[in-house]
This record gives structure tokens, sequence and C-alpha cells, in this order.
């Protein structure tokens, strides 16, 4: 049951459910910056910065899968 405010309407968003999403952006981010690091270290050289996020993007939606997870 949700829990009651001092207005009299209930809270949405309890503090588990704030540290649980918490969590799992942190997660979701780690995962992220490795794939991230995987790509940069696996990269020719003298690729720009901009180039290396561009191609560690399309990982993203798994690190999301993996956070929610």
């Amino acid at each position: 049951m949700a829990e009651r405010s001092t207005k009299g309407f209930p809270r949405l968003v309890t503090p588990w459910d704030a540290w649980a999403a918490a969590r799992s952006a942190l997660f979701a981010g780690l995962v992220l910056l490795l794939v991230y690091v995987v790509t940069a270290l696996t990269d020719e050289g003298q690729v720009a910065f901009v180039v290396r996020v561009g191609r560690a993007l399309p990982a993203a939606p798994v690190c999301a899968a993996l956070g929610a997870w």
C-alpha cells in the first residue's frame, strides 16, 4: 500500500523505489563505461573521443537491460 504524504495524496515513489532506480542507473552506467574502455582499447590509434563514444553507443540498450535486470 502506498504511504501517505502530509497532503493526503499517496506517495508514488517510495525511498526503496528511488534506491533501486539509482542502483540500476549506476550499474548500467558502469557497464557502459566498461564497454567504452574495451572499445577504446581495441580501436586503432588517433581516433577522436566522439568517434569512440559513437562506436560504444550501440551497446547502450544492452547496458540498460543489464542495469534493469
